[in-house]
């Protein structure tokens, strides 16, 4: 056994103890992310021979909440194999790791490739049954592309009885048991999720198929019969049966009660709760659940599963704002805006708890010093708008799967990618919210005057986007407790802001904190109306 292979046994041992990343305190955190830095230095750039239990520990990693690790060090695995399908196998593994990441361009880019390069033995049949199962679940998920989905799961349908009988030693999820599997709920997912969606005209063919579906064989397996018992209480919803679907959901949450499978499957009992009471119209246990829902997802830490909850949550809840506009959602909708805020503060340990709270003010006591100095008008309306803007710029981090945004090793530019997303999935949650101006804020707040910003790299954005973008910079200078970086002074943050001036920020938005600060004004709080 080489050392690199000793160092991996003992990575190895040491998170088999570990259930969940976001169950670590935060010593326990550091310590894990100093020891990941190691293990990617040592197992991953360094490594030159394969490592016979990689697949369990990668699949680990995945378990506990830290996919992108799993995927990197498959690569490498699939990399170091000599045998063809292994190689093809263990890459397609990695890419299903990727995926949780939500990085999923990149990983239906490799699954497509890999998947021309496959002939027709019981193997590469099975695997190629794999790829089509996560190749719907992207175009299900991500896409939204529902018949495109099913196109991919007709193609299993077709082969999947020439898959192996049994995986093979060293592998999984390519035999028929396994395809079925995921072929079935994949199915019954988008059948629901078509149903649900007012813009289909075949609702009712496709409610016919899943009541269809639904007397399909059915595995003596337990995760086969749990996840059978979730959809078949998505179908009583459908059909309008409320009381049926309550009494289902009861039973479940019951059964997996102190089992194993009692982790995976709460946020979806407790989504499925909020979608009954939705349409019962009881507000109150519709957002008790719905609250319940988001946190109990954060036990995934960083996988897919994490983001389709939240999206599904979300969904159930933000219908009730589609008939109404701004001014009424800040006027009634208050507790749920600050109750997201929360949610936000949960889930992003480093970046400051106080970090929304604070934008809004610095935002505020700029906007507020330029009105006074006639440098800008802004009407009681639009300075309501700007307010709520500053307070939700970053709501798009409840889509940023909580690991890579609470990780505090370095991170590669693929997860600096997917951090920047949060200013689009701000956009989206704010559209759906019916809050458009709003999500002006969210997508624009890392855009910079001159074009070097994110996402879209746009010039001249409006001055009222980036005063809060001023302001986030300024707050993640001097917060305590950055992850990356140590809060700094004050002066010296505005040093570093003045040199930007007329470059990333307009310049009379500088000025005015400049001159606020020299004032002695306590930028981060604001005692007005």
């Amino acid at each position: 056994m080489t050392n690199k292979h000793i160092i991996l046994d003992n990575y190895f041992e040491y998170i088999n103890n570990i259930s969940s990343i976001y169950n670590l305190s935060i010593k326990e955190f550091d310590e894990y992310n100093y020891s990941l830095v190691e293990f990617m230095t040592r197992a991953i750039y360094d490594r030159t021979t394969p490592y016979p239990n990689a697949l369990k520990l990668a699949c680990k990693l995945n378990d506990i909440g830290d996919p992108y690790l799993a995927y990197k060090f498959l690569d490498k695995e699939s990399k170091l194999s000599k045998n063809k399908f292994q190689r093809q196998y263990l890459k397609v593994r990695s890419a299903s790791f990727l995926l949780s990441t939500g990085i999923y361009k990149k990983a239906e880019i490799i699954l497509i490739g890999i998947s021309n390069e496959l002939g027709d033995s019981d193997l590469d049949i099975g695997l190629s049954c794999y790829i089509s199962g996560i190749l719907a679940f992207i175009n299900l998920v991500f896409y939204e592309n529902f018949m495109k989905a099913e196109k991919y799961l007709d193609r299993i349908n077709k082969i999947f009885k020439y898959a192996p009988n049994e995986n093979p030693q060293g592998f999984d999820s390519i035999c028929r048991s396994d395809i079925y599997t995921l072929y079935y709920h994949t199915l019954c997912d988008i059948y629901i999720r078509i149903v649900k969606e007012s813009k289909y005209a075949k609702k009712r063919a496709y409610l016919a198929k899943l009541e269809n579906l639904m007397n399909y064989k059915k595995l003596d397996v337990e995760y086969f019969k749990l996840m059978y018992e979730l959809n078949y209480c998505e179908l009583q919803i459908l059909r309008g049966d409320l009381n049926g679907a309550l009494i289902t959901i009861k039973a479940l949450e019951n059964r997996i009660k102190n089992t194993y499978y009692e982790r995976w499957m709460n946020s979806s009992i407790f989504s499925i709760y909020a979608s009954i009471y939705s349409e019962m119209n009881d507000t109150k246990r519709t957002y008790k659940y719905f609250k319940r829902s988001i946190m109990a997802s954060k036990i995934y830490g960083n996988t897919i599963d994490e983001y389709i909850m939240i999206n599904d949550s979300f969904n159930i809840v933000f219908k009730d704002f589609k008939s109404k506009n701004v001014s009424e959602i800040i006027k009634y909708e208050e507790p749920l805006i600050d109750q997201l805020i929360q949610f936000l503060r949960l889930k992003d340990w480093y970046t400051s708890a106080d970090h929304s709270t604070n934008v809004r003010n610095i935002t505020i006591n700029i906007a507020k010093y330029l009105m006074k100095k006639k440098q800008i008008h802004i009407s009681e309306h639009d300075l309501y708008v700007l307010q709520y803007g500053a307070y939700l710029h970053d709501i798009g981090k409840l889509y940023i799967t909580w690991f890579e945004l609470n990780k505090t090793a370095p991170l590669t530019n693929e997860e600096f990618s997917l951090i920047k997303n949060h200013t689009v999935f701000g956009k989206q949650i704010l559209q759906k919210l019916n809050m458009d101006k709003l999500g002006d804020f969210a997508i624009g707040h890392h855009e910079r005057i001159d074009g070097s910003g994110y996402p879209k790299g746009e010039k001249n954005h409006p001055l009222l986007v980036n005063i809060v973008a001023l302001a986030d910079t300024f707050d993640a200078g001097t917060s305590t407790s950055r992850k990356y970086r140590k809060a700094r002074k004050e002066t010296e943050i505005i040093n570093e802001i003045k040199k930007l001036s007329g470059k990333a920020f307009y310049p009379k938005i500088v000025n005015a904190l400049i001159e606020l600060s020299n004032a002695g004004i306590n930028l981060k709080s604001y005692n007005g109306n």
